[in-house]
């Protein structure tokens, strides 16, 4: 039987109901369910951004004194993205942001679904970070908003 590394919750469900429980050798740290599969297996992902709260996590991100930040929220294209950025942006405890390069990205095609089009986000990440070496990237897929 096959190796497996779940590296979606949702594939992890998947690949229990279809009866591969026991080719699964790895999941994601968010990997919850079905729990008596789960318990026990490798996580090979993580976060470094742990809390309950959205002041905990904004914390942690500011903490983290990023130098470009992405935003691409799960299911949603450029412009709707943007919408939410600016909302985000637009919050005191966010103020500090304003002064970094923030990319939106078109979740709803490139960070929200497994398959092939990963690939694709990985490629529109390396254009937003170095433009020099990849060239711009489509503005179907990011956009630069500060």
């Amino acid at each position: 039987m096959a190796r497996v590394i779940s590296l979606l919750p949702a594939a992890t469900d998947m690949v229990a109901v279809l009866g591969a429980a026991d080719a699964l050798v790895g999941v994601t740290h968010e990997c919850d369910f079905p729990a008596d599969v789960v318990r026990g297996l490798p996580r090979v992902t993580g976060s470094p951004i742990e809390g309950d709260t959205a002041g905990e996590i904004d914390r942690q991100v500011r903490e983290a004194t990023p130098e470009v930040l992405c935003i691409a929220p799960c299911g949603y294209d450029v412009a709707r993205a943007e919408v939410e950025a600016e909302a985000l942006l637009a919050r005191p405890e966010w103020r500090w942001a304003r002064e970094l390069p923030v990319w939106i990205l078109n979740g709803n095609v490139l960070t929200s679904r497994p398959g092939p089009r990963i690939v694709d986000g990985v490629e529109v990440v390396a254009a937003v970070l170095h433009p020099t070496l990849f060239g711009a990237p489509s503005p179907e897929y990011a956009r630069r908003l500060l």
